[in-house]
């Protein structure tokens, strides 16, 4: 197989020697790096653990749901303002200070930095009930993070379902599509350039250094722009 030459944003700074104490650290902590974030087992430890942790915060987040879109408005329909709508409405607000304090638990123990956030969803869920509905989601939005894509698909997802984002993402890796941001066009050596072809009517070329133009053809030519642009 032939070498691989990095584009110039990838060869800033000079790789320690092979042998140098740097150099060995350095590929020591990557080795960990890698090795923790591809981990399937400890993302599906991680997933696990917090299915345990936020059971009764599930439990609550469903009642408060069910309470504000359907006991709520069927009492008030049953009741109008009779003093029973209101010993509904005041179990409702109950649940979601339940949730709201449940919620602040659990977000101290996973993230004990983000004080501002844990204070302001505290405060917005026991005055506005779909914050409180959400709390689940604002524990979990951040709490495999530290696992890439891959592992977590691995270690949550169905086994086909698995080998579909699987296969694409190696397709995405060894034939990645240019995202038209600043510097995808600049990297190229030589002028070289970064070529996008959609299949349903649409051409796009994209010439290092150039402003992207596009066609839009038949189908019987694109194939030939196609061959224009290689030659």
């Amino acid at each position: 197989m032939g070498s691989v030459s990095l584009p110039p944003r990838h060869r800033r700074w000079p790789a320690p020697r092979a042998g140098s104490k740097a150099g060995g650290e350095r590929a020591a902590a990557i080795q960990r790096v890698v090795r923790r974030e591809l981990s399937a087992r400890r993302a599906k430890r991680r997933a696990a653990f917090f299915r345990r942790a936020t059971a009764w915060l599930r439990v609550w987040c469903s009642a408060v749901f069910f309470m504000t879109f359907f006991l709520l408005p069927f009492a008030y329909w049953l009741h109008g303002d009779n003093r029973r709508f209101f010993f509904v409405a005041g179990a409702v607000w109950i649940s979601m200070w339940q949730v709201a304090v449940e919620f602040f638990c659990l977000h101290r123990r996973f993230y004990p930095k983000l004080r501002a956030e844990r204070w302001q969803h505290l405060l917005l869920s026991v005055v506005l009930p779909h914050y409180a509905i959400r709390s689940l989601d604002v524990l979990s939005k951040g709490w495999l993070a530290g696992s890439h894509p891959f592992a977590v698909a691995a270690a949550l997802a169905a086994p086909e379902e698995f080998r579909r984002f699987a296969g694409r993402l190696w397709r995405d890796t060894v034939h990645p599509v240019p995202t038209g941001e600043t510097g995808d066009a600049a990297d190229g050596e030589g002028g070289e350039a970064l070529i996008r072809v959609r299949c349903f009517g649409e051409f796009e070329v994209s010439v290092a250094g150039t402003p992207v133009t596009n066609w839009r053809y038949e189908k019987g030519r694109e194939f030939v722009a196609l061959l224009v642009a290689h030659g």
